[in-house]
């Protein structure tokens, strides 16, 4: 099954409902399937096939969406790249996956050329105004573009997505989603969390380039209403009038963050928040108390995932009954809740050998949604996918019921506002800088973010080490801004093991506050 039969299915059953609406503007199911479909016969005359990665690279927009179903169609490989990368990281990921177009966003126009350099990229596509003489403007596409009608034959297991994520050597992977992955994800999503039908209205708040975008799957199959908040700057404000506005029912996917400003944002006078049946978090985890706010700011109707890029958004899920009563509970640790219907969970110690209820472990995961492997790294597959598990990196424990707490990352992957921030990537762009003889870089609790970041440096000249200021706009320069430290301490040096490995966990102990 290919699909983008979601689509055109949704738009025969739906055709003159809304199906994206941003800001005055609404585009019925009618409406996007035929822009979709137009947009996969441009595409195609420009020569992209079945197979071929196009990368995606907007705000929230319905382009966003029409580009990843006019993908679908084709049986091309969407390729959705998180906007806040840094222009380094966007060419690093275009040239590994061997992007052929890249349909972008005209805020990114002033770095393509930077972006270019060395890429396999035919065409670049502005939904807005055209980069230069060569890119090619969207709408215009659209306006000359023969309507493909119908939907590339594909075996399920044909890629659909590959979604890039920091992996062990902190150089993003990319986790190869097919569309029976997607599928068996979408049924998941039915079967765990809510279910959806032609009346609901959801409100998209995080980024459609990650789980947002994922879970806009099954909602466009069941003919939801999507309002697509503008991704570039989260407003609690803005959400609740648009919540008020439009009848929001649902909001699919939220960042722990962003429910702790929503929970704390006063509701004003014209603002009604009592059509919101559910709101779904998760990427990282969130504090009880932040939690315990949000269920009496909303009502019971929160509900949580589990999951990652690598079996997305599908390990564990707490429903909206369970995490309240789970707060009344009072639980040291906010659970992750059970397996998923159509997934098996297992904590393993060193050897792989299943733990007892209570015993910590790293986390595996088995199951349809699990990806196919990480695309032109076979090391990194082989490392991830042993004895047909996915081995999460992710250690916690199952209670008696079979609920999962996750307690801690094996990897050291710093969570910050639901983005993977991997220590090596932010030590390698301050190790470029000429007074760093050595750093090491480990995540501390914050408030607001769920985690920061944090550099222990140690300088080349102790007596007079580099002005912070100056450590953090050199990181800004070769790294998105979001991975950059908050704070920097100086160290005479950095506590080792015998085997010359950096200890995080001593670092988070001596200096773990962000300040």
């Amino acid at each position: 099954m290919n699909l983008a039969l979601l689509l055109s299915r949704a738009a025969r059953a739906h055709g003159g409902k809304p199906a994206l609406v941003q800001g005055d503007r609404i585009l019925y199911y009618e409406e996007f399937n035929r822009r979709t479909g137009r947009l996969a016969g441009s595409l195609r005359d420009l020569g992209i096939r079945s197979g071929d990665r196009v990368a995606i690279l907007q705000h929230n927009a319905p382009p966003f969406l029409e580009t990843l179903f006019a993908l679908f169609r084709l049986g091309a490989v969407a390729v959705p790249l998180n906007f806040r990368l840094h222009s380094r990281e966007i060419r690093y990921i275009l040239e590994q996956s061997r992007s052929t177009a890249v349909i972008h966003g005209d805020f990114f126009n002033p770095r393509i050329p930077q972006a270019r350099q060395g890429t396999s990229v035919s065409h670049w596509i502005s939904t807005g105004k055209p980069a230069s003489d060569d890119s090619l403007g969207y709408e215009d596409l659209l306006a000359q573009g023969p309507e493909l009608l119908d939907d590339v034959e594909l075996d399920e297991d044909a890629l659909a997505w590959l979604f890039y994520t920091s992996g062990t050597t902190g150089k993003p992977k990319g986790a190869m989603l097919s569309h029976r992955n997607l599928l068996a994800m979408i049924m998941s999503f039915f079967a765990d969390h809510y279910v959806p039908d032609e009346t609901d209205v959801a409100l998209h708040a995080a980024p459609l380039s990650h789980g947002s975008g994922l879970y806009a799957l099954p909602l466009v199959a069941r003919g939801v209403t999507n309002i697509l908040h503008d991704s570039v700057g989260f407003s609690p404000a803005g959400v609740f009038e648009e919540i008020t506005r439009w009848k929001v029912t649902l909001i699919p996917f939220l960042a722990p963050t962003q429910v702790k400003r929503l929970a704390e944002e006063p509701v004003g006078p014209g603002h009604d928040l009592s059509t919101l049946r559910a709101i779904a978090w998760g990427g990282a985890p969130m504090y009880v108390e932040d939690a315990r706010r949000a269920v009496t700011r909303f009502g019971p109707i929160l509900t949580e995932l589990y999951g990652l890029g690598e079996s997305p958004m599908t390990i564990t899920a707490l429903s909206r009954r369970a995490m309240a009563a789970e707060l009344e509970k009072a639980p040291p640790l906010l659970t992750a809740g059970p397996p998923r219907t159509d997934v098996e969970v297992r904590v393993v110690d060193e050897a792989g050998q299943p733990l007892p209820t209570g015993s910590s472990g790293e986390v595996l995961v088995r199951g349809g949604v699990v990806m196919k492997g990480y695309w032109n790294n076979p090391r990194a597959t082989s490392e991830t996918l042993r004895g047909g598990w996915l081995h999460t990196g992710d250690i916690g424990y199952l209670d008696e019921r079979g609920f999962l707490f996750l307690v801690d990352r094996k990897n050291d992957m710093i969570l910050s506002g639901a983005s993977n921030i991997y220590p090596r990537e932010v030590e390698e762009a301050l190790m470029e800088h000429p007074e760093v003889a050595e750093v090491a870089v480990f995540g501390v609790p914050d408030p607001e973010w769920g985690e920061s970041v944090k550099a222990a440096v140690r300088p080349r000249h102790p007596q007079a080490p580099p002005p912070v200021p100056e450590l953090l706009a050199f990181c800004r320069e070769r790294i998105a801004s979001f991975k950059k430290p908050r704070s920097v301490v100086f160290v005479e040096e950095i506590p080792k093991n015998a085997y010359g490995k950096t200890l995080r966990r001593e670092l988070r102990e001596r200096y773990g506050t962000p300040d």
